[in-house]
């Protein structure tokens, strides 16, 4: 068994904060998939260009929004003692995205606010911008309806690599957690023989998966077996698009519609690194 199964999968991880309840769901749920000795960090933006429609006030306005943003950094800090601050001046997924090339971050976790993917995608949320454009794992997290977190873990499976990196990361959270795995193939192609294979990549995290086969429209029957099995996090692969390339993914329409956490696990692809856009404060 190799360090990452014993440990976890991720080891640096950026959580995006705001004044929301969302958002230390996402610093809580990012602690437990993470590696026992990750490195966290929690990134505050502030956007001075939201002040500038208060005229005279404007200034007040961005002291306000500045200050919101370091009491959210604190709030993430009572969640999560030890993670990193960071505030930096701009719009917030701009930041992120910037945070996650300087980190060289392996996850992103945000909250979700409950944006419907059409709203989502016509006017941007930031758990769609980091599905889109993060060139790293992201967690789009929500409370469970039910019982803890993550309790109930599906792992999607297509048969992909993507998928079956989705199925070892979901084997070594669900051994961290002592949590059910249930598998899910939807459709015909590839056969059992795509099942055994997640199984086996689940299996050696020493847990033992429950085997689902659905057919029909693959976000749709993943969302539904998530609904059915009343699970606290699905995990899936994603094939590597991103930007306008995601839009209409199945990752991307299962991390809308869900009702839980979504983890789209994806092979960090970072960048060459350039000159910072935006001034940290």
């Amino acid at each position: 068994m190799d360090d990452d199964q014993r440990t976890g999968a991720f080891r640096s991880v950026l959580c995006g904060v705001d004044s929301s309840p969302a958002s230390l769901v996402a610093v809580r749920q990012a602690r437990e998939v993470a590696a026992d000795k990750a490195a966290f960090w929690a990134l505050a933006a502030w956007d001075p260009g939201l002040a500038m429609p208060a005229g005279t006030a404007a200034l007040n306005v961005m002291d306000q929004l500045r200050e919101e943003a370091r009491t959210a950094l604190l709030r993430a800090q009572d969640v999560l003692p030890g993670i990193t601050p960071i505030v930096i001046r701009g719009p917030d997924v701009a930041a992120l995205l910037a945070g996650i090339a300087n980190l060289e971050a392996d996850l992103v976790a945000v909250g979700s606010h409950g944006t419907s993917r059409p709203a989502g995608v016509v006017f941007g949320s930031v758990a769609s911008a980091m599905a889109h454009y993060a060139p790293c794992s992201v967690l789009v997290a929500r409370e469970p309806r039910t019982g803890g977190f993550p309790d109930v873990i599906v792992h999607a499976n297509d048969g992909s690599p993507e998928s079956l990196d989705a199925a070892h990361v979901a084997g070594i959270v669900a051994a961290r957690h002592n949590a059910t795995v249930v598998t899910v193939h939807v459709g015909e192609t590839h056969g059992y023989s795509v099942a055994e294979q997640a199984v086996a990549l689940i299996q050696r995290s020493g847990r033992e998966p429950v085997v689902m086969t659905e057919e029909g429209s693959p976000h749709r029957r993943i969302v539904e077996a998530a609904n059915r099995v009343n699970a606290a996090l699905i995990v899936m692969g994603s094939r590597g698009r991103t930007g306008l390339a995601a839009l209409g993914s199945v990752s991307e329409r299962v991390m809308h519609r869900a009702d839980s956490s979504v983890l789209i696990v994806r092979r960090p692809a970072h960048p060459v690194r350039e000159a910072d856009d935006g001034d940290a404060q």
